[in-house]
């Protein structure tokens, strides 16, 4: 995951990486809805997401900059799957990040 979890001075202009073992199948209709990034007060921050790299890595961009001084959460919702229908992501990484 890119930036990681605790990293500081992130550009306010940035982009959020996530990188799969395997390629993933995710909706391009839904694949928005499995990627939430909230403030530290709780504002949701929307954006658009992009498979690349051969569907192994997701990609979101905030539609807006990042608020200096902020503390924000990224999730990855549990419907991202693998080809083969199984989930990508296992539990444990579920898990809120902090950056």
């Amino acid at each position: 995951f890119s930036p990681g979890e605790g990293t500081i001075d992130v550009p306010a202009m940035t982009s959020l990486n996530i990188w799969f073992s395997e390629p993933v199948l995710v909706d391009p209709e839904t694949i928005n809805d499995n990627l939430i990034l909230r403030s530290e007060f709780d504002d949701l921050i929307n954006g658009t997401a992009w498979l690349l790299s051969g569907d192994s890595l997701v990609a979101f961009t905030p539609n807006q900059p990042l608020e200096y001084a902020t503390s924000y959460t990224f999730r990855v919702g549990p419907d991202i799957r693998d080809r083969s229908g199984n989930l990508a992501l296992p539990l444990r990484v579920l898990q809120p990040l902090f950056f």
